[in-house]
């Protein structure tokens, strides 16, 4: 805070912050990190239990809402790759959008 005349001015800090280390967008965490949520990074996500494939999918992991069932074949930062078991085609999206369709899915395999 620094104060001018007679008014004291404060920064707003904007940026996004982790809930749990306070990890930012440009001081990440040591060896690395990436948004899992809006205010959790990868880091934590695993230091603080069990993966969450909706949230933080890799590999391996197989989730349904009814008939759609989708695979996930890779990852590539907050780019997902996923496939449809028993179909040859691939999709991709961005971590976000991936998020917002696993919200509600089942959890049918998840990758160790």
């Amino acid at each position: 805070m620094r104060v001018d005349g007679d008014f004291a001015l404060t920064s707003v800090d904007t940026e996004r912050r982790c809930r749990v280390c306070g990890c930012t967008e440009t001081r990440a965490c040591s060896g690395g990190c990436h948004w899992v949520a809006a205010d959790l990074c990868s880091a934590c996500d695993v230091d603080f239990g069990v993966r969450n494939p909706r949230q933080n999918p890799q590999p391996g992991d197989v989730l349904a809402i009814g008939a759609d069932v989708r695979e996930v074949w890779d990852r590539v930062g907050d780019s997902i790759e996923y496939g449809f078991p028993g179909k040859a085609a691939t999709r991709w999206l961005p971590l976000i959008r991936w998020q917002v369709w696993a919200r509600f899915a089942e959890v049918r395999k998840a990758a160790p």
